[in-house]
Order: C-alpha cells, then structure tokens, then sequence
C-alpha cells in the first residue's frame, strides 16, 4: 500500500542488516504506528537474534580458551561457564525487562540470549552425557515433546514473554534432542525421522523465510480473511519455498566455486545483503515524504489574548461554518487534500516530538509538557489518554486565548480512571493503574485550577458490556479519580471521544488513498461511531457529577455520517485519532466551549 511503503522498505533494509529486531522493538513502544499492517518481513527479527548471537558466541570461545590455560579446568568446564557468564544475567534480564516493558522485551536479543545458550550448553555437553536406557530416553522424549505442544496450549497473548515462560519450549526442545542419541531410538525419534518429517525438516528454512510474506499478503492486502483462509496461505507457501530451496538455496549452498573460496562465500553473501538493503532503502526513498504537510495554511497557535483565528477561514472545521448540518461533504477527494493520505501518520501534535506521552507498556514518572501562556496564573492540566492528547495544540491556542497556562501529563491507552489495575484485559492495565495512582497523587499535592481529559475505548470494553471494563464499572473508575479531585476545588471539563471508524474504512487514511474518486466509500455512521468510543462512559460519569461536557462530534460528523475529508482535510489518522491539522481548524470551536465550560462551573 502506498501508506506503508515508506515504513515497509525500511524494514527490509534492516533485516538485510539482521538488526531488524531493534526496529520492531521500537515500533512495538510506538503508539503511532498502530495502524502499520504486519511487516512483510516481521519474521525476521528472530533470525536477527540469531545472528546478533554469532557475534557473541565466538567471544565466548575465546573467552573458554583463556580460562582454561590459566585456571587448569577442561576446555568443556570452561564452555560451560563463560556460557552461564551470558545466559543467566540474559534470564534475569528477560525476567525483569518482561515486567517492565514488555513489547521490547519481545524483540531485543538481549532477554533472547540465553535461549540460544541452552542449544549451545548441549552441543557441549551431549559428547559426555551417560546415555540412557530405552525406558527413560523414553521418557525424556516424551517429556520434551509434551513441553513443547503444552506450551501451545498453556501460553496466551497476555503471558509475560519471553521471561521465564520460554523456559517451557527451550527445554523442551532440548530434552528432545538429548533424547535422540545415537544408541537408543526412541518412538519419537522413528516418528520424526519419516521420509515426510525429514522433507519438511529441510524446507524448514526456506519455509519459514515464504509462509508469513504470503500469510501477511493474503490476509491484510487481498483481504482473505479467516482460519480457513490462514491455513491455506501457509500451506500455499509450500510453493514457493520449495522452488528457493530446491533452484536458489541448494545450488547455492553446494556450488563449488563457493565451497573451495570461503572469500568469494562472504562477499557473495555480503553482496546479496547490500542488493536487499538497497532496495529496501530505494523503496523508502520513492514512497511519498514522511515529513509534515508544507503548506502555508496554519492556525495561528499564538493570536492576540481572547480570539483564535484560522487561516484561511474554509479550511478543515472552518468551512463548516455556524451550520455544520449543512455543509456538503465533496463527492470525490480533494486532490489538494491536506495532509495527503501517505503523510498522515505523521500528521500528528507537537507533543510526541517532544516525549510527553508515556508508551503503553511504560511506567514511572508522568512527564509533564507545558503550552500555552507560561506566565498565566491559572494551569489546565491535560489528563489522560491520546484521544485528549491529540487536542494539545488546540489547547496551547485556548491557552492563549483564556489566559491559561496549559500542561500534559498523559500515557497511551491509559484513560484516567479507577477501573485499571486487574490482570486481564485490556493489556498493560497494571501498568495503567500504577501510571494512574502517579498521577493522581501529583494533582492532588499540586492541585491545577482546572483539568481537562478524555479516554478511548481500549479493546476489552466497549460500550455496554456487563464485565469489569462495561460501561458501568468504566464510569465508575472516571467518578473515583474526579471526585477526589473536585473535592479539592478543582474544575473538570470533559471532551467526548470522536465517533471511531467502523472496521470496514480502517485505517480512514488508507481507504481514502485506495478510493480517490469517492468519499462515500470511507465514511461512516456517526451514532454507529459514538457507541464504538469511548464517550458514553464518559458522557455517563459527567452527567452524574454535573461536569460540563465538550462534543465535538458535530464538527467531526456534520451529518448523520463522518466524512474522511472536510474542508480539503483529511479527518482522520492512526485509528480513530484525529490528524492535527484538523484539531488546529477546530481550535476556534475548542476555545470557545472550553470558556463556556469554565463560566458554567
């Protein structure tokens, strides 16, 4: 897709590198980059891993060597215990880093090393091991074999991984090696040495290198959807990793000319490596530019005290004018459509430049990021999540207007609000809830004139279910947290989340650049859209605490339905974020419900 070429060269030139791990990794902490369709190269990050230990072990090698000329032991001794010096602090690492921050600990090498390590301590050990007798070689098969399938069935999405869980599959498959001597033949062994397991075992290289490009093409560019469908494309890549293996791999892996010149072996792999990164890199470079829109067509952020002007007036919100209802969405997509389509995940406010929001697995200290007028008396703080974060230029412009000195203290899919803190659903709620108490305390040992906040709808509760993330129990968490705050004297204004685009447009930005010719085809009902947020939770807790609510869905969704482009600007970015050159044309209208909310408190 045009929107993703940018981001999907890249990730081919890193995994020509093998360093395509610490990209995900970073990707995986990115709250942008939510609406990135799963790399075509995604699998790479675990040969990545591989390859990152390469560089360790011959370290570890020589490491072995000098311990055992100077301390006496025997070279294995030695292997052995350089080789705890790297997979025990790696196992304590993967533990801890889990804990803290878990979707890098998924991709970095470092919570990974000790795995390959458990593969390398039995290639040490397996000349020396007693081999055992038919009936506990059995068992050991057997044992191994139950630790890897269990796994499959034991692990879920919300297990800590990798931490000590990997433990279950590693041994596992140790175990079932060790079981495999050369003297005993256990049933597994006869099972897995079939003509047809041996077959698969030698594709299993150039089959795990084909079956997720065409599972990811498939299922997320022809949209064929569905276990069903799933299981076809894997079996499918049969195909193509049978014809590399058997006219690219093989070949290669046996030419002679490569075989009798190890130099000619390395610049020939070292080539192929530059090929692949070059083009990835030459992708990336023809894909559209990943800065912000150059315009010219800004909301002035800093306008004399007590206005807020947009220039020109027609653009985005401005050109619906004091009669939104009436406004006439444009049939076809403005082709000077601001920001373009492949811009907009980039199109986003100042505040992520400047880490002022917390990543989803992140905990510790909130940042706090100031705007609007420094030297006003009066602070606003912005609470919450990125559905009141997306608004910050808005409110730096407000701040200006109503004299306020405006600060944000926000973390990603973490509404500000009491319910957090159980295991389960959503993910990171734990973390949430210990983000949450932070920030909570702050306020109240610090209490702002006013806040103002929002929330999301995070997988796990949507409007109307009956468990611990329902409606009910998320209105009760926003009630917990303002009610200590308004006990204070602290003023609340709550802005409702925007209408969410129904799955069929998702993300908005790239069904816009498949269907220039019509609008129609990317919009959406707006009832549909508000109960797929997440403001009816919180429109339900203001109106039991009497808190002046701010919507602004009359100038998302003029109509009955939410158009993708208004005023020549595009609506919507990652998810059902707003782009913030949309946030800034609402910023008149922000500014004025915001001095109306305070003259009603």
């Amino acid at each position: 897709p045009v929107t993703q070429r940018r981001t999907f060269g890249l990730d081919v030139s890193f995994a020509a590198a093998y360093v395509a791990n610490f990209r995900f990794a970073d990707r995986a902490v990115d709250y942008l980059a939510e609406d990135i369709g799963p790399s075509p190269v995604l699998h790479f990050w675990s040969l990545a891993v591989e390859e990152q230990f390469y560089f360790v072990w011959p370290f570890l090698v020589l490491v072995a060597l000098w311990s055992a000329r100077r301390t006496g032991f025997r070279l294995r001794t030695s292997g052995l215990l350089s080789l705890s010096l790297v997979a025990l602090p790696s196992l304590a690492w993967s533990i801890y880093f889990t804990e803290k921050s878990p979707a890098d600990a998924f991709f970095v090498s470092t919570t990974r090393l000790w795995e390959l390590s458990i593969g390398s301590a039995l290639a040490l050990l397996d000349p020396v091991l007693p081999r055992p007798r038919r009936l506990v070689a059995e068992s050991i098969a057997w044992i191994g074999m139950a630790l890897i399938i269990g796994s499959a069935f034991l692990l879920n999405e919300h297990a800590s991984w990798p931490s000590y869980w990997a433990t279950l599959p590693c041994l596992g498959t140790a175990l079932v090696i060790s079981a495999g001597g050369k003297q005993v033949r256990t049933t597994l062994a006869v099972l897995l040495s079939v003509p047809t397991m041996v077959w698969i075992g030698a594709l299993s290289y150039s089959l795990y290198l084909w079956h997720w490009p065409v599972l990811v093409i498939g299922r997320n560019w022809l949209g064929l959807k569905g276990a069903a469908w799933a299981g076809g494309l894997v079996a499918g890549s049969l195909i193509p990793a049978w014809l590399s293996y058997r006219f690219v791999e093989t070949p290669i892996r046996f030419a002679p000319r490569f075989q009798l010149s190890q130099a000619r072996m390395i610049l020939a792999g070292l080539g192929a490596a530059l090929i692949c990164g070059g083009a990835g890199f030459a992708l990336a470079a023809a894909a559209p530019g990943s800065g912000r829109l150059e315009t010219g067509q800004r909301i002035d952020l800093k306008p004399e005290p007590g206005s807020v002007r947009a220039s020109p007036s027609q653009l985005g919100a401005g050109a619906l004018g004091v009669a939104p209802r009436e406004y006439n969405v444009p049939k076809a997509v403005p082709k000077n459509i601001q920001p373009r389509p492949e811009l907009a995940t980039n199109d986003v406010p100042a505040a992520y430049a400047r880490k002022c929001q917390v990543s989803e697995s992140g905990i510790g200290t909130p940042p706090w990021c100031e705007a609007g007028n420094p030297n006003a008396k009066k602070r606003l703080v912005v609470v919450g999540d990125s559905k009141i974060l997306q608004y910050f230029d808005a409110l730096d412009a407000a701040g200006w207007a109503l004299d306020l000195r405006v600060q944000s203290i926000t973390k990603s899919s973490c509404a500000f609000s009491g319910a957090y803190g159980k295991k389960g659903k959503p993910q990171h709620s734990e973390q949430c809830h210990r983000y949450n108490e932070i920030a909570l305390e702050q306020l109240l040992k610090d209490p702002p004139y006013a806040i103002i906040t929002s929330s999301l709808a995070p997988a796990g509760h949507p409007a109307g279910r009956p468990d611990q993330w329902g409606l009910r129990a998320m209105a009760d968490g926003f009630e917990a947290y303002w009610k200590q705050l308004t006990a204070r004297g602290v003023k609340i204004v709550v802005v409702l989340d925007n209408p969410k685009p129904k799955r069929a447009v998702w993300p908005v930005y790239e069904c816009v650049a498949k269907h220039p010719g019509s609008t129609k085809a990317c919009s959406f009902g707006k009832q549909g859209g508000i109960k797929r947020s997440g403001a009816p939770p919180l429109e339900l807790a203001a109106r039991e605490m009497g808190l002046p609510v701010i919507d602004m869905s009359d100038h998302i969704c003029p109509r009955e339905t939410c158009p993708p482009v208004i005023g020549d600007v595009l609506v919507y970015r990652q998810g059902s974020h707003l782009t913030n050159t949309y946030v800034r044309s609402l910023a008149p209208v922000l500014t004025q419900r915001l001095r109306k909310a305070f003259r009603g408190q």
